[in-house]
């Protein structure tokens, strides 16, 4: 949790986003598993239909749409449509995907109190587009989903202690019943030395992810900071441009009222 700057004296940053080292599955087998071919070749013919991918890795859903299998990679934009068990006796599904990924800057958490660690973190935004298609309300639950750094981590969305604005990283709305729809905002910190290659899905460990990948938006700064420093010094980001602006326009009226 990210906790906001007041003006008494505060403890250090309660808590950050968890790092969630991947665990790498080791590939071993149990001696039942081993005798295959008697198996398959006892049961029936080798050639009969091949089982869905999806229906093995995901859990019984009424009336599910088809599933996005296990493994697919996809582009910013696309859509998955997937399911999971957020608790226990509770399955939901979602038509989802993921917009944009936005490289930002330490500066949009000015107002809030770091620590070390997520003062020399890289963070992201990412918009998410996500549909409630399953029978289930998903009303305050949030959604597996994880940025994949550059050192193959998993990192979890960080979660602010009061409002953030700009990107606010919260769970799914209050009330979220079939075919209700939102768009949202997750704030990703990327540790130190990495950087982010993907978001994924992944709702346990051993599910394969999907993952979206594509080209990351640059941090917005240069123009719009410089704009907010003629706007005063306050106001930063688009907020302070735009104040920059309105005294520039204020600038020419008066050069306007001494011409006359």
């Amino acid at each position: 949790m990210i906790t906001r700057v007041t003006r008494r004296p505060t403890t250090p940053l309660v808590a950050t986003a968890t790092l969630l080292a991947v665990v790498a599955l080791a590939g071993c087998s149990s001696g039942q598993e081993e005798p295959a071919e008697t198996q398959e070749s006892s049961s029936g013919p080798a050639d009969g239909p091949d089982l869905d991918p999806a229906a093995d890795a995901y859990p019984d859903v009424p009336g599910a749409p088809e599933l996005t299998p296990p493994g697919t990679e996809l582009g910013y934009g696309d859509e998955a449509e997937v399911a999971w068990q957020p608790r226990e006796g509770t399955v939901g599904a979602l038509k989802m995907k993921v917009i944009e990924v936005e490289e930002t800057t330490l500066e949009e958490f000015s107002a809030f109190e770091v620590n070390r660690a997520v003062s020399r973190s890289r963070p992201y935004f990412v918009t998410v587009r996500a549909e409630n298609v399953g029978d289930t309300d998903l009303g305050g639950v949030g959604i597996p989903l994880y940025l994949l750094d550059s050192r193959d981590t998993l990192v979890e969305r960080s979660v602010f202690g009061s409002e953030f604005t700009a990107c606010p990283s919260e769970q799914l709305p209050r009330r979220f019943r079939t075919g209700d729809v939102t768009r949202t905002c997750l704030v990703f910190l990327a540790p130190q030395g990495s950087e982010a290659e993907a978001v994924t899905f992944r709702p346990t460990e051993e599910f394969d992810p999907i993952t979206w990948t594509g080209e990351i938006t640059e941090p917005r700064t240069g123009n719009q900071g410089n704009q907010g420093n003629q706007g005063g010094g306050q106001g930063g980001g688009q907020g302070g441009g735009q104040g920059g602006q309105g005294g520039g326009q204020g600038g020419q009226g008066g050069g306007q009222g001494g011409g006359g």
